[in-house]
């Protein structure tokens, strides 16, 4: 049976703290908020199966937030499978909004920011699976990250059914063929992915448009220090119109520009925390990624990361620097 892979906590009441502390920060690197007052409820089973990782949680009221900081404290890079069972709730990445009710599924990738958000009780499943042993396959079917998955119908519907079904017989179910089942689920995604419409949503690409962005993004990448890098200079560069590279930035759900403010402000945040650039100003280090004005680079930085440059420098410990 799963008895050596199978470890389950539950608490009822009063036990936010280490719900917190113990779960949300050690498994998945979130910070959770309560959105009801008085004792928060919550129960959880939570299994290990080697590169995969299956949660169900029921909880009460709760928004779950995954920063840069988040990003920055390490761990390794993971997509979450969120499967909404019953409840409703909001997830945000990347520029997308998607609500879910019972039935729907999204999937966030752990290294960019995101937002859960739940208004009533729910009860979710989250699968974790590697970065890497999902991503080669992902370029092929676009972003789908935020993005609503109905599940009550088609390739979708088996997916969600397989996985409830999964939890409702865990227990009647050795441990060999539970991981056989279990490594499935990545060709069900893949499947879904393909199958389902995503021009609505303006993510749909051909694998040479796909190839066509990871190029301009490197371009952008080598180019950061350019104060004059715009979507005027990179079109130019790739021989292709304003419009057709901003079609090329909708699979991932930023503009150029902020795509280009994104990525300085995270070189910046970088050398900021690298004991190496120590003996740099917080100026010198913004001009060198491409800002003009050191006052609009601190406005923007605290904007994005909810904290200004220099408290941000400042609160980073000499053992917490790279």
């Amino acid at each position: 049976m799963l008895g050596e892979n199978f470890r389950k906590s539950r608490l009822a009441g009063g036990g936010f703290r280490y719900f917190q502390d113990d779960f949300c920060r050690r498994e998945f690197r979130v910070t959770a908020q309560p959105l009801a007052r008085g004792a928060f409820s919550w129960e959880l089973e939570h299994f290990d199966f080697g590169q995969f990782q299956l949660t169900e949680l029921v909880c009460d009221p709760l928004e779950i937030s995954h920063t840069y900081s988040d990003i920055r404290d390490g761990g390794s890079s993971s997509y979450y499978v969120t499967l909404q069972l019953a409840g409703r709730s909001i997830v945000s990445q990347q520029g997308r909004n998607s609500s879910l009710g019972p039935g729907d599924y999204t999937i966030v990738d752990s290294r960019f920011p995101y937002k859960i958000k739940y208004d009533e009780p729910v009860r979710r499943v989250i699968l974790r699976m590697p970065h890497d042993a999902l991503h080669r396959r992902l370029k092929f079917c676009g972003n789908p990250v935020a993005l609503r998955f109905h599940g009550n119908f088609g390739i979708n519907a088996i997916f969600v059914n397989f996985i409830d079904t999964l939890l409702r017989e865990r227990h009647a179910i050795n441990k060999k063929h539970f991981n056989m089942l279990f490594g499935r689920v990545s060709d069900f995604l893949i499947a879904s992915f393909e199958s389902t419409d995503q021009r609505s949503a303006g993510v749909e690409q051909s694998s040479r448009q796909i190839n066509q962005l990871g190029m301009i993004q490197n371009y952008i990448e080598g180019n950061l220090s350019n104060p004059a890098l715009s979507p005027k200079l990179i079109a130019a560069a790739f021989n292709i119109t304003d419009r057709y590279l901003h079609y090329l930035f909708k699979s991932t759900g930023q503009t150029v520009v902020n795509w280009i403010w994104q990525r300085r402000l995270e070189r910046c945040q970088a050398d900021l925390s690298n004991a190496g650039h120590s003996g740099r100003t917080i100026s010198e280090i913004c001009y060198a990624w491409g800002f003009n004005d050191s006052a609009h680079f601190s406005r923007k930085f605290k904007q994005h990361f909810g904290v200004s440059p220099r408290s941000f420098r400042n609160s980073l410990t000499p053992d917490r620097r790279s």
